[in-house]
């Protein structure tokens, strides 16, 4: 069998997002200042009940992947979307 290739991808935007999620979802936040929800605040993720822990695991995010792009259209995607 050969060897599947692996694909390097980066993000253009949102990566401090992404890792506030997975912090919580490894237990290293809390969650604070809710202003909906404030019942939960000072929670961690294992502190949810479990419908709530299914409902933050099968939310959807949605990613666009730009294939071969180089440097420069890169950079001109990043500064669009800051815009």
């Amino acid at each position: 069998m050969a060897d599947t290739p692996v694909r390097r991808l980066e993000v253009v935007d949102g990566t401090q997002r992404i890792r506030t999620l997975a912090s919580f979802r490894a237990n290293q936040l809390r969650l604070a200042n809710l202003k909906i929800l404030d019942k939960l605040n000072g929670y961690y993720f294992e502190d949810l009940s479990i419908p709530r822990q299914h409902k933050f695991l099968d939310t959807h995010l949605t990613i666009v992947v730009f294939d071969k792009t180089d440097e420069k259209i890169r950079l001109m995607m990043y500064e669009y979307i800051h815009e």
